[in-house]
């Protein structure tokens, strides 16, 4: 008996030991965008067991991190304990950074984001998938874990989710389950969802528990994060709610958003939000499997903006299945819109509800494909990715290993792929540079003195100065020397020297500043050209004792 007591005596002590290391540990944290500027900016938040645990992000160029920002923490409700915000601005675009998060009560491990593009010309990949709900009161469907690890294995710069998150938005249990089954992928990419209709509660706006588990932007109208907008490269985002604040038909969201895309100029434009524009409906209304077209009336008030701006692809959710719409354009409030031929005259609209929930994968042939226009149907679990390479996008709807009844790596493949590619606004790439006009060869020697042009004699050539080599350059934190790469700018603590090997050439250029040596690009296989290893001003010497060398042996 006394065994016994000593033995509960020292589990419960263990207990309290666990539960007093692991206070004040960050749990759960993912990243989002609260500005528009996706570029410079990133939002990071996470949950803890109280408000005074730390709310500070440290980043840098590697581990040893370097720059810190302090947010703000707040009490959530019931089970989601306290909640940590920090929002990082004046970022390198297209650079990817370590971070970590917490405070002197505990770190969370080393993370990495990257920034979106700064210019129309890089390359950008994102997906959108949503209705992750599970089918009972647990929140998260069991299926969502694995569905979300597949979509974030494709390194997506962000996730647009469609809605639904949790089977009842006023339940806190509900929202610590969905972080909890959405483990590390969110602090990879960042997530950006919209208002379904099992999200909301138990108020509208920033009391709604979603509002306070998400870090977003605000919108204009309604001072909430319930609808809002960014840009990544050379394209807009728009999330609307056709959950809350839909009262006036969605007319006062459409008029922002017709704003939103008027002084927000993109090649590419995506909107989501919840419920269906159009959609394929359950058979002769007798087997209730699906949710009707325009179900909230938004068709009169979206659809004219949608196509005013050409707007490439509408997202949403809702129905629990994939369906792909031919480009359309809008018909008011119809429940069906107008087919057309080319994207370049209509808008692609897709239902993307595989997210966890319960498909309708069984009766899918009984109904889908029945809307005009409607193209592709699936009933299988899924994500679509979006690759956008200046105008050229490469959409893939695939199907995840994770399905209804298994989890198999069989089940992911594709369900739909295709490339589209659109037209610059007056034909002109932005992002062409136009090759330099070849100069007149030279002639041949024997030719110039027939053309009676005057040939120098070569003289004997000067002494070759000494020319320092690479241990006597300056030195980088790995050893190597990298005279081109510059410091840390003492006056902006913020911006860290980027690695040599980090970025693309035109992330470089914005980085490294020009200093107008005239030396050559280095793509350019001149004097500056990467092959040599060393800086411009250090590769040019090299190479100009080495022929002078030359010259004088063979002498």
């Amino acid at each position: 008996m006394r065994k016994s007591l000593r033995f509960m005596s020292f589990l419960a002590l263990l207990l309290a030991v666990s539960a007093a290391a692991e206070a004040g540990q960050p749990r759960h944290v993912r990243l989002s965008y609260p500005l528009p500027d996706t570029a410079t900016s990133i939002g990071i938040a996470w949950n803890s067991d109280s408000t005074g645990d730390g709310s500070v992000v440290e980043y840098g160029a590697d581990e040893a991190y370097g720059l810190t920002r302090t947010g703000t923490a707040f009490q959530g409700p019931g089970e989601l304990l306290a909640i940590h915000e920090v929002t990082l601005t004046e970022l390198i675009p297209g650079y990817t950074y370590h971070y970590r998060v917490g405070g002197p009560d505990g770190w969370s491990g080393d993370r990495t984001f990257t920034t979106a593009p700064g210019d129309a010309c890089s390359a950008l990949r994102f997906v959108v998938l949503g209705d992750d709900r599970s089918d009972d009161d647990s929140g998260a469907s069991p299926r969502w874990t694995r569905i979300l690890e597949e979509a974030v294995a494709s390194q997506p710069l962000f996730l647009l989710n469609s809605g639904d998150l949790v089977r009842e938005g006023k339940q806190a249990k509900q929202w610590r389950n969905w972080l909890e089954r959405s483990g590390d992928a969110l602090a990879a990419a960042a997530h950006m969802p919209t208002l379904g209709n099992h999200d909301d509660g138990p108020v509208d706006g920033d009391g709604a528990f979603y509002n306070q588990v998400f870090h977003l932007p605000r919108n204009t109208v309604t001072n909430t994060e319930d609808f809002y907008w960014f840009t990544a490269g050379n394209a807009i985002v728009v999330s609307l709610s056709s959950q809350t604040y839909e009262d006036d038909g969605m007319a006062s969201q459409a008029a922002w958003l017709d704003q939103v895309l008027t002084d927000n100029p993109r090649l590419w434009k995506f909107v989501f939000f919840h419920h269906p524009v159009y959609t394929s409906s359950s058979l002769l209304g007798l087997l209730d499997v699906s949710h009707p077209p325009n179900e909230v009336g938004q068709n009169a008030a979206l659809t004219p903006v949608f196509d005013k701006h050409h707007v490439d692809f509408v997202f949403y959710g809702h129905n629990h299945f994939y369906e792909r719409f031919q480009p359309m354009r809008g018909n008011g409030g119809d429940e069906e819109g107008i087919p057309v031929d080319d994207p370049e005259d209509g808008t692609y609209y897709v239902v993307s509800g595989g997210g966890g929930a319960l498909t309708y994968n069984i009766a899918i042939g009984l109904f889908c494909g029945g809307a005009k226009g409607s193209a592709t149907c699936s009933g299988s679990h899924h994500f679509v990715r979006i690759e956008i390479e200046r105008n050229r996008l490469r959409y893939t709807a695939r199907a995840t290993a994770q399905q209804l009844l298994n989890d198999n790596p069989g089940n992911s493949k594709d369900i739909e792929s295709f490339t589209y590619e659109k037209a610059y606004p007056g034909g002109v790439d932005p992002c062409f540079t136009a090759p330099p006009e070849p100069g007149p060869e030279p002639l041949p020697e024997a030719a110039q003195e027939d053309a009676g042009v005057p040939v120098p004699d070569v003289a004997d050539a000067p002494a070759v100065p000494d020319v320092p080599v690479a241990a006597d350059l300056p030195a980088t934190p790995d050893g190597t020397a990298s005279p081109d790469v510059p410091a840390a700018d003492p006056d902006r603590p913020d911006v860290p020297s980027p690695p040599p090997d980090q970025g693309s050439q035109a992330d470089a250029a914005a980085i490294v500043p020009d200093t107008g040596s005239g030396a050559s690009n280095p793509s350019s296989g001149g004097c500056g050209a990467a092959a040599f290893g060393g800086g411009p001003l250090a590769s040019c010497a090299l190479l100009l004792g080495a022929a002078l060398r030359r010259r004088r042996h063979a002498g």
